[in-house]
């Protein structure tokens, strides 16, 4: 371990080495190899970069003094040293964290610094080729005092290889510096063939050759190994070791606005840095996807089959550090986001699920979303020329990992504790009988992270106790009228073993299409079947959901298609093998009678289709998958469908909202439960008034009364439906929601709004940030399918 960290150590500590060291570059190799080191981050100049100026200053014994310290793996704990015995001349020393290390130092002379004499250190006095040497040898794991005396290291090191400075009389400059950690890092190590460099990680300044536009020969992001210290928006000299990549795909519009973006990844996370240079920035869309911002999309076993799998995500950061997410769990993400002249930096930090290492292929995408005004003027991508790798990890392009060395490790850092902890304090702990033990693992992770002494260690470990805290919360028996919307627990999200995973089958049907024309049909649609399904066990009865998708999307959206593992699967998987909610079967048809993105598709009458969906739904749809499947319908005769009413639920998405509303008003006789997410009941007023109701007031009072006498004339009860509704503060339906689900509310006879289910049969999900995608619709359906047909008899 003593060794490990003097290999380390060089690493760590040159930016500290070169700070205070100026004739031009000595020569042409001493540029070069200034430059790289400045790349690789060993350097960093002292405010104007590693100019002429910076190399000729001088070295001091307090940068050797560190180096010594980092050596021994002691530097952080000499930072945060404090007493009040040090050396007297301590003071002379600007840097203040500074003076901390001399005071360590004075207290532990064994580590071989007793100054100068009279008590003092000289902290600013010059370092000589002599003592740089002596820390290039420890570094190369040769030990002083064994190996080599102090008086022969300029000897020994000749023997080693280590001659370009040895001559250098007095004080050395940086430039001389710069010139003994490159043949330093050119040597190899004892008792091996690799060098210093190849064992850090550098290869002996070899880098991966990118073209102008920051890619590699075969078209991939190159990614380095290396982070930040921390996640600030604030660009450090970490970043210099990573190939800016330029974002040259206009997937839409036109824009002046340009970006790059960088990429690094360590043991636990990938590590992103974009810069965007937009003089004009806003905010002010109601869709997180229309505001200036920033997308990052991985693909972590690189299989970019085209659904997005567990290991699959996608985040947006907008210029205030808004955080949403298509796809993926935000918990994985850690960002900051900083305005600066010209335009706006977003870092961000995604934990990996996947083992990194070099050589491994990763799937990347980037997407600048350029807003003006309450509009998207353009999208600018790294890959993707048609804008839809929001849906499509096919479009995806390609990132190798490079840069690890032999003994390289990661920073600590506190992130993954830092994101959980944000998500738990959305949890509500009073529904929870154990939720006190949530709120103190809060308390004790934020003091962790608040205390620099914390080590890695300890952040992992509360990590691990929280997270499973969490995952084992216990609903108290309290009453609540409003419904939680609790996150799809990380397990769920990322896992989903063979041996309680459900199946996707495929079923034709015909139909027509309920015009005038009645055109005949022959469509498709996706059967979700649970784990342990057996279509020869008659005895084994299973209710039922239709899941209808939004606007320009298909059969596919939900789940995938055959074979493939959405997260909606994931999520309903794990809830039925956890016993919270009942095994169902979930269909997903397609209420489009064209193909997508065809111009078939942009000539039909949508809204025509989603009004009389209804008729396909219960005349053809209904009718062949009761007749196929063990549920409690006894045959696929009307007859018995009405019968089994309560073992039939419906909801939709968008579009499919307004459809699961048609299907209350116009099929209540066939459905006992309606999930409408993220749009109102589209019936218009004129309809309403043709049909022979006459009731008075604002549109929302209208359609409100109209839901509860559709129910009353069907002679149906409160007892006899049930509402489950959601959406999101950021989606476009939250304000028309609103307006008709508080209207409902007032109408007491027939919706009775309250989550506790022993007295209501209405309530209404509304999620902080949610926006109009499928990753809220998700969450959405993993707090409402565990109230799907719990109270049937």
């Amino acid at each position: 371990m003593r060794n490990l960290k003097k290999l380390i150590a060089i690493v760590l500590v040159i930016s500290v080495l070169a700070t205070l060291s100026v004739p031009a570059f000595a020569s042409g190799n001493a540029n070069a190899d200034a430059q790289y080191l400045e790349k690789i981050n060993l350097i960093k100049g002292d405010g104007n970069g590693v100019n002429a100026d910076y190399l000729a200053k001088g070295t001091t014994r307090i940068q050797v003094a560190v180096i010594i310290l980092k050596m021994h793996g002691l530097d952080a704990e000499a930072l945060k040293f404090s007493s009040k015995e040090n050396f007297a001349d301590a003071n002379s020393l600007a840097w203040k964290d500074g003076r901390n290390i001399l005071a360590y130092l004075k207290a532990n002379p064994q580590l071989g610094w007793t100054g100068v004499g009279g008590g003092k250190f000289d902290p600013n006095g010059p370092a000589t080729a002599q003592m740089v040497y002596k820390l290039m040898l420890e570094a190369l794991g040769y030990k002083s005092g064994k190996d080599f005396t102090y008086a022969n290291t300029i000897k020994f090191a000749a023997e080693k290889g280590l001659t370009k400075i040895s001559t250098v009389k007095g004080q050395i400059s940086n430039a001389n510096l710069v010139t003994a950690l490159k043949e330093t890092l050119d040597t190899p190590v004892v008792g091996g063939t690799n060098t210093l460099a190849q064992t850090l990680g550098y290869e002996k300044a070899q880098r991966v050759t990118v073209d102008a536009n920051g890619f590699d020969a075969n078209g991939r992001v190159v990614a380095y190994y290396g982070s930040p210290d921390s996640i600030d928006g604030d660009i450090e000299d970490a970043w210099k070791l990573a190939e800016p990549v330029k974002f040259t795909k206009i997937s839409s519009g036109s824009t002046d606005t340009t970006a790059t973006i960088k990429v690094m990844w360590d043991d636990k996370a990938v590590y992103f840095l974009a810069e965007v240079k937009d003089a004009n920035v806003s905010d002010a869309s109601g869709n997180v996807y229309e505001k200036d911002s920033v997308e990052f999309f991985l693909d972590q076993d690189n299989k970019r089959i085209g659904t997005y799998e567990g290991d699959d995500s996608q985040f947006r950061i907008n210029f205030k550090n808004e955080r949403s997410t298509d796809h993926g769990d935000l918990t994985n993400l850690y960002s900051a986001a900083k305005k600066v002249a010209g335009g706006y930096v977003i870092e961000g930090r995604v934990a990996l699920s996947e083992i990194p290492a070099n050589g491994k292929v990763m799937g990347i995408e980037g997407q600048i979303n350029d807003a003006t005004g309450n509009k998207r003027i353009a999208t600018m991508n790294i890959f993707d020329s048609t804008g839809t790798a929001y849906q499509d990890t096919k479009k995806f392009g390609q990132m190798l990992l490079t840069g690890k060395g032999l003994n390289s490790v990661s920073k600590p850092n506190f992130y993954d504790l830092k994101s959980l902890v944000m998500s738990a304090k959305d949890i509500e702990l009073q529904r929870y009988s154990n939720g006190n033990v949530v709120d103190k693992l809060i308390k004790d992770s934020e003091l962790a992270i608040a205390d620099k002494a914390s080590t890695q260690a300890k952040f992992d470990e509360l990590c691990v106790k929280l997270q499973a805290t969490i995952d084992n919360l216990v609903h108290n028996d309290l009453s609540f009228d409003e419904k939680e919307c609790r996150d799809i627990p990380k397990a769920y999200k990322m896992s989903d073993p063979e041996n309680i995973r459900g199946s996707i089958v495929k079923v034709d049907y015909k139909t027509n299409t309920y015009d005038q024309e009645a055109k005949a049909l022959d469509k498709n649609m996706l059967v979700y079947l649970p784990h342990g399904y057996d279509a020869n066990d008659k005895t084994k009865k299973y209710d039922i959901l239709y899941l209808i998708h939004g606007n320009a999307e298909s059969q596919n959206t939900a789940f995938g298609g055959v074979g493939q593992n959405s997260e909606l699967m994931r999520a309903v998987d794990n809830l039925i093998a956890a016993g919270k909610m009942k095994p169902m079967i979930i269909v997903t048809p397609t209420w489009y009678n064209t193909a997508p993105y065809t111009p078939e598709r942009q000539k039909e009458d949508g809204m025509f289709r989603i009004k009389n969906f209804h008729n396909e739904l219960v005349k053809d749809i209904i009718p062949t998958i009761e007749g196929k499947f063990n549920v409690y319908a006894k045959s696929n005769s009307e007859k018995d469908l009405l019968a089994a009413r309560n073992h039939r639920a419906v909801a939709g998405f968008s579009m499919g909202s307004a459809c699961t509303w048609y299907n209350y008003i116009y099929s209540i006789n066939y459905f006992k439960y309606y999930v409408p997410i993220s749009l109102w009941c589209w019936q218009d007023i004129d309809s309403i008034k043709k049909e022979g109701y006459n009731f008075t007031g604002t549109d929302d009072e209208i359609k409100a009364k109209y839901l509860a006498e559709v129910a009353k004339r069907a002679g149906y009860t409160k007892d006899d439906i049930r509402i489950f509704c959601a959406t999101g503060t950021a989606d476009l339906a939250y304000g028309g929601m609103n307006t008709q689900i508080a209207e409902m509310k007032k109408l007491t006879d027939t919706f009775v709004y309250s989550a506790d289910l022993r007295k209501g049969n209405f309530y209404y999900i509304t999620l902080k940030g949610g926006a109009h995608n499928w990753t809220c619709v998700d969450r959405y359906l993993y707090n409402i399918l565990p109230d799907l047909f719990v109270d049937n008899k």
